[in-house]
């Protein structure tokens, strides 16, 4: 049995909670990426602060394998905040729909 040592972390893009461990990308339907845009070819695409690692399922062609990394100059000390535990400061965007989401 396999235990990963810390809790999944998401990350909130265009109202889409995207995972940010690279082991464990988020499964999202291919519409996500008429949202984002086209990814270059290493499946790269940089989207509102966030650089967003993009993979096509091999099995399902309706479903992409993201996980997201902050590409901002602040996204260091955002990560360190919360691992101090202190409260995430959310912008007004955060509640915002999800523009594709799984059904």
């Amino acid at each position: 049995m396999s235990v990963r040592p810390e809790a999944e972390d998401h990350v909130r893009v265009r109202g889409t909670m995207v995972s940010t461990f690279m082991s464990q990308p988020s499964k999202l339907p291919v519409s996500c990426v008429q949202t984002w845009g086209m990814p270059n070819r290493h499946g790269v695409v940089h989207v509102d602060g966030h650089t967003l690692h993009i993979r096509y399922d091999h099995k399902d062609a309706q479903l992409i394998h993201v996980w997201a990394r902050e590409s901002d100059a602040s996204a260091r000390g955002r990560r360190h905040s919360r691992a101090r535990g202190e409260s995430p400061t959310r912008s007004d965007s955060f509640y915002e729909l999800s523009s594709c989401s799984v059904s």
